[in-house]
């Protein structure tokens, strides 16, 4: 079942569910109708942006997913999906895809849910294109929970974020390594695709276009380099220790599930202050001159 809502207004459409992510490169789409009427096309098993935009008031939001049938914008097969960033007047709204539910309140999207899940893959994969208007960068990420029926609450198994700021003209593949908090297994994966990070700032027309989403089991290439960063205490409540040299010159960005960079800041010695956040389930990302490490974590 797909769910979109905006503030007062509910769309429910019914769609197959199964281990994900189901229809990898957007191959088969299917319309979305609201009152027999149709209003849009979104590929099948995923949500988009465009029953949330189109269903703005005064008739101001159009789609900005749409099937991309260009085979010079496709990797493989027939179709690819293409996210276009719309200026709307009073906030730019990113093309947003996803394997979990769309809503749209207080002037933000809000992402959850996902499709059910239950292995652990090294690494979420895919191919990709982007035009980026004025400094704007693209984001995939992928999140993996698990219901805790203790605390009626999804835990974080593992999760993972890459972006782009670069122009890419032909089809290359990205890799995200995932790091894993719990050995216990998942059983939901949140996808999600931006053409801009910011998901309501950007620039606009901003393009990403994405094709053959993966996960890959293993390592993957990479994968042991960039995801080799232990973090302690793990929930902290104020000091986060990382497994670094001291005197290695980095840069912590963090991000809570949905996407969004919360803040980012130097790491001082070999810790990270994140005294100042909210209560929750955070991305960690450190960038250096060696490369690029990523964890997650919990505030507590």
């Amino acid at each position: 079942m797909k769910k979109f809502t905006l503030g007062f207004l509910t769309l429910v459409t019914f769609g197959a569910s199964a281990q994900a992510p189901l229809n990898p490169g957007f191959e088969n789409w299917e319309n979305d109708t609201i009152d027999a009427t149709v209003i849009t096309s979104n590929p099948v098993d995923w949500n988009t942006s465009n029953n949330l935009l189109l269903q703005l008031p005064g008739g101001i939001g159009s789609a900005n997913v749409t099937q991309e049938t260009t085979m010079a914008n496709v990797h493989s097969g027939t179709s690819a999906a293409k996210l276009s960033t719309l200026n709307l007047g009073f906030f730019m709204a990113s093309g947003v895809l996803t394997t979990g539910d769309i809503a749209y309140v207080n002037n933000n999207f809000a992402i959850s849910g996902g499709q059910p899940y239950t292995s652990r893959p090294g690494t979420l994969s895919g191919w990709f294109k982007y035009t980026p208007v004025g400094v704007d960068s693209c984001r995939v990420y992928a999140v993996l929970t698990k219901w805790n029926t203790a605390t009626s609450s999804r835990d974080t198994i593992g999760a993972t974020i890459w972006h782009n700021s670069a122009a890419v003209n032909t089809y290359t593949m990205f890799q995200a390594p995932i790091a894993y908090q719990s050995t216990e297994d998942p059983d939901t994966l949140l996808v999600v695709a931006l053409s801009s990070a910011g998901m309501i700032s950007g620039g606009t027309n901003s393009t990403l276009w994405i094709d053959d989403v993966n996960l890959e089991f293993g390592a993957g290439v990479n994968a042991v380099a960039l995801n080799d960063l232990r973090v302690y205490p793990n929930p902290t409540q104020n000091m986060l220790h990382l497994n670094i040299s001291s005197n290695q010159h980095a840069e912590a960005y963090i991000f809570d599930l949905s996407g969004r960079l919360v803040t980012s800041l130097k790491v001082a010695g070999n810790s990270v202050d994140v005294t100042m956040l909210n209560s929750g389930q955070y991305i960690l990302e450190l960038r250096s001159n060696s490369g690029v490490m990523r964890s997650t974590f919990a505030k507590q």
